[in-house]
């Protein structure tokens, strides 16, 4: 990957799709993912959860937007913020 390259490869006019039926259940694969509370590179994600890097790119663009994780723009890595992480595993272990 470039250095100067963001981790969201994508551009402007690309987002999720509401027509999209399989959107809800990658967003879940990668929060899921994200959940541990370390740093991960979107090849990391790529390897992990089944997706190819564009749709993580989305999701990663969409999850950002909403606040719910934070990049490292130098090293190319992401992580879920802590009070999201902290809700999404008392979620799950209700």
């Amino acid at each position: 990957m470039i250095a100067s390259e963001s981790i969201y490869r994508t551009t402007d006019k690309q987002s999720i799709s509401e027509g999209d039926t399989f959107t809800a259940e990658k967003i879940s694969r990668i929060l899921e993912f994200l959940c541990d509370g370390k740093w991960h590179t979107l090849e990391d994600i790529e390897q992990n959860v089944g997706l190819d890097a564009n749709h993580i790119q989305l999701v990663l663009k969409f999850l950002g937007k909403c606040g719910f994780t934070s990049v490292d723009e130098k090293t190319k890595r992401v992580i879920l913020k802590r009070p999201v992480q902290t809700f999404l595993v008392q979620k799950s272990s209700a």
